[in-house]
């Protein structure tokens, strides 16, 4: 395929998915309202120091949740997790829903 002008693909703007989350910092803080904090035993944290997913699995939050999960505590990935916060907010379905909608 032949493009006339090469900076024709790169200018057109992506459409919004998921993953741009962090863009949309001011709507995460608008969920506050749906959000739950589920409180973590130290012994337990420290178990899953650099692994933020494996302690989301271990409370048993379903995997489509784990991103969303992720940012709205503040961290852009499962290894920057260090034990240190106790108090992990969840969000559930409904709110990931919600997420959709709205991306």
């Amino acid at each position: 395929m032949f493009i006339e002008n090469p900076y024709e693909i790169a200018s057109e703007k992506p459409s919004p998915s998921i993953d741009d989350l962090h863009i949309h910092s001011d709507f995460v803080k608008s969920l506050e309202n749906s959000v739950r904090i589920v409180p973590i035993e130290p012994n337990i944290s420290n178990l899953y120091i650099g692994n933020f997913y494996g302690l989301l699995q271990y409370l048993s939050i379903p995997s489509k949740l784990h991103y969303v999960i992720t940012r709205l505590n503040g961290l852009r990935s499962s290894l920057e997790y260090d034990g240190s916060f106790l108090d992990i907010k969840i969000v559930g379905q409904e709110t990931l829903e919600k997420i959709r909608q709205y991306v």
